[in-house]
């Protein structure tokens, strides 16, 4: 691990499984309320198979500073990511992008945007949509701009993220979660939602997305339209829930993320 500062002038923490000699590099982008260090299992995995895998903690998450599920602007997540993506495309390894739930919509957004990208992109479980009533939506950037650091409980329980017992024992145990959510960012994530799912025939990157049968928090029927595009791959897991890499299952779509990397850049 390595704390650094960002060019928000806050402090960001990054991790870094080191493989021993690597053909690609890959980064993780987490979702709300989590952090990279959730990821230990798929990063040392990755690593085993030779992708030298990165990740690192959002602002206002984990050990990054910044005020607690809050952003002022969301671009400076996207600044966020690009300073991440540009010091691994600074080596001479493909890199892979690999986005979780909000983490996928970040990944998504930044993959149609002018920063530097990566050569390949994953999504696992990719929160592009979300089941809020219109009155909620409406509503939303009105409360952000009247108390834009309220913050109300994430809508998730943790007994729907996995199918593992003990896996849901860890995340309940885990003191870096952040349970709660400002307004501001809620508003912020509804708004990049609407403007992906505007725009999202836009999205040309070579992508392999995979979501579990049994996520009721972000159902598969949120990613059919990316399925359809003609550059992504999508790939449903029977029996696995929305948090499915980070469980003892999830290691066969871990070997499954490797081996379409491996295709797509002919390396390894």
């Amino acid at each position: 691990m390595e704390i650094v500062n960002t060019r928000a002038g806050v402090i960001e923490l990054r991790r870094r499984w080191e493989a021993a000699d690597p053909w690609a590099s890959l980064l993780i982008v987490h979702g709300l309320g989590e952090h990279s260090g959730r990821y230990r299992n798929v990063g040392a995995q990755l690593a085993a198979a030779g992708i030298d895998t990165h990740a690192f903690d959002l602002m206002g998450f984990g050990a990054s500073g910044g005020t607690r599920a809050d952003i002022a602007h969301w671009y400076s997540y996207l600044f966020q990511l690009s300073d991440n993506v540009a010091r691994l495309l600074d080596r001479d390894l493909p890199v892979v992008l690999l986005g979780h739930s909000i983490g996928g919509l970040l990944t998504i957004d930044y993959a149609m945007s002018r920063h530097r990208q990566p050569d390949l992109v994953v999504l696992n479980a990719p929160a592009v949509d979300a089941v809020v009533p219109a009155w909620k939506r409406r509503a939303s950037p009105i409360l952000a701009g009247l108390a834009p650091t309220l913050t109300l409980a994430n809508p998730v329980d943790p007994y729907e993220i996995f199918n593992d017992p003990a896996s849901t024992a860890d995340y309940i145990a885990d003191p870096l979660l952040v349970p709660r959510t400002t307004v501001r960012l809620g508003a912020h994530l509804l708004s990049t939602m609407d403007r992906v799912n505007a725009s999202i025939d836009r999205f040309n990157a070579a992508c392999l997305v995979t979501h579990g049968e049994d996520d009721t928090l972000v159902p598969p029927p949120t990613s059919v339209a990316l399925g359809r595009l003609p550059n992504v791959e999508r790939r449903l897991y029977p029996g696995a829930r929305h948090a499915s890499l980070q469980e003892p299952a999830g290691g066969m779509i871990v070997d499954d993320i490797v081996a379409w990397i491996r295709t797509m850049t002919g390396t390894g």
